[in-house]
């Protein structure tokens, strides 16, 4: 009788650990980031495509320091000016929770630059530019996550520097227009003469 419950405990604990992993599902994020290039650094905007369980509102800011692989004339590269500099950016609030928002209408990001370094050859951009364009970068992924999330008013982003130094500031946010959806199973009859 007990090998009967214990094979039953584990063929339900194994659908529940099956069913758990087709609750994510594909979505397109948009994410700006400081992208460098012989000319200088650029906000760019990448899109990825990931397998997210629920959205949450800082997932863009979350991905602005992270690599990303440009395909250029010259092959692939890691193009993206925080992660070359050695920066890293983490999200404390509101934590990486699925619906609802917390309460607070403030994104506190901590932007860690305390290891930061310059460019190498041939981009040889100073520090102090890679911080500026990421601040800026984030920024805008705040402005993104604020279109889908109206509740959000305001990002704080504090700077670590070398030594531990920080210094805070909080910027109000402007919601970027939301981009349109459009589904893979409805069609326009607009369109079905082209189609003839």
């Amino acid at each position: 009788m007990r090998l009967v419950v214990a094979g039953l405990c584990l063929f339900l604990c194994s659908l529940g650990v099956a069913s758990s992993s087709y609750s994510s599902e594909e979505r397109v994020v948009e994410v700006t980031q400081p992208i460098v290039t012989e000319n200088g650094i650029w906000l760019g905007t990448t899109t990825r495509l990931l397998y997210v369980g629920s959205p949450i509102p800082s997932l863009e800011v979350s991905l602005t320091c992270t690599p990303i692989q440009l395909i250029g004339d010259v092959g692939k590269s890691n193009r993206n000016a925080a992660s070359l500099a050695g920066l890293r950016d983490s999200v404390l609030r509101p934590l990486d929770t699925p619906l609802p928002l917390p309460a607070s209408d403030t994104l506190v990001i901590v932007l860690d630059a305390s290891h930061a370094r310059s460019l190498p050859a041939p981009f040889n951009s100073s520090v102090d530019t890679v911080l500026q364009a990421t601040i800026d970068a984030i920024r805008e992924n705040a402005n993104r996550a604020a279109a889908r999330w109206p509740s959000l008013k305001h990002v704080t982003i504090t700077l670590i520097s070398r030594g531990g130094r920080q210094r805070t500031t909080t910027y109000p946010l402007r919601p970027l227009p939301a981009r349109k959806q459009y589904s893979l199973l409805n069609h326009s009859p607009r369109f079905d003469s082209l189609q003839s």
